[in-house]
C-alpha cells in the first residue's frame, strides 16, 4: 500500500433496559503503510502539520518503528 485511504463509517451506541438511549455518529479511518506511504502535502509522519500521525500514539515499544514492533511480535 502506497498511498492513504480514507474510509468513512458510521458507529452506533444503544441501551436496553429502564433507561433506553441511543446514539450513532460518523467515523473516519485513515488507512496506511506508515514506512511507505506518500500522504497529501498536509499530511506528516512524525512532524507538526495540519494532520501528523505519530508512532508514539500508537502502540509498541518507545524508539521503535512499528515495522520493527511487527517483526519482533511476530518472531522475524
Amino acid at each position: 500500500m502506497t498511498a492513504v485511504e480514507r474510509v468513512c463509517g458510521e458507529t452506533f451506541h444503544g441501551r436496553k433496559g429502564a433507561v433506553k438511549n441511543s446514539f450513532r455518529y460518523a467515523v473516519d479511518y485513515v488507512l496506511l503503510d506508515p514506512e511507505q506511504a506518500a500522504g497529501p502535502r498536509l499530511f506528516s509522519r512524525n512532524r507538526r502539520n495540519l494532520l501528523a500521525l505519530h508512532d508514539a500514539d500508537h502502540g509498541g515499544a518507545p524508539g521503535l518503528t512499528r515495522r520493527s514492533t511487527s517483526a519482533q511480535t511476530s518472531g522475524e
